[in-house]
């Protein structure tokens, strides 16, 4: 709990007792709220998921089972929607002016499943492919892989977070 004010970390407490929340004195962002999690927990693969995210049935499951399928992956993460039904085009961001240029075209030709490239995107998100990056809103990592890349950049309060992180796990191989 990143110094929450809402309530949210006592209820959690009351809904699961079995649960251990680690409360954080202030609001250092999200990639010292995860590099604390992390570093208190001891499970193989360490799931990021928005507080406003949801996981459809199975859907933990088929990440499980596709990061444990192929010892190369150091990642993995599903096709996002918007509460609209539409495709969050979420991979293969990149924190350079062209890959920020790359992305808000093919944002607008998306046109939230309305444009002229969406059959092409959706067609795309609809199988497994390798990327350059995954959205941190939903991502399942092997523990060991984050470790050797030093988790999450904690330069980074909020956004591109994930970009660098997906970057980093590239670059270890």
């Amino acid at each position: 709990d990143n110094a929450s004010t809402d309530g949210s970390a006592e209820a959690v407490e009351r809904a699961l007792p079995e649960a251990t929340v680690i409360r954080m004195p202030r609001n250092r962002g999200f990639a010292a709220g995860v590099n604390r999690g992390v570093a208190e927990g001891a499970a193989e693969e360490v799931l990021l998921l928005n507080p406003d995210a949801r996981l459809g049935p199975g859907a933990l499951d088929r990440l499980r089972a596709t990061l444990r399928a192929d010892a190369e992956l150091a990642a993995v993460g599903p096709r996002l929607r918007t509460p609209d039904g539409s495709l969050e085009l979420s991979t293969n961001r990149t924190m350079t002016p062209l890959g920020d240029l790359r992305v808000r075209i093919a944002d607008r030709l998306y046109g939230n499943g309305r444009g002229p490239l969406a059959p092409l995107v959706e067609s795309l998100y609809r199988r497994p492919r390798q990327v350059r990056s995954l959205s941190g809103a939903c991502m399942l990592l092997r523990r060991v892989a984050l470790r050797e890349v030093g988790g999450l950049d904690e330069r980074f309060f909020l956004d591109a977070e994930d970009v660098d992180l997906c970057r980093r796990l590239r670059e270890a191989g």
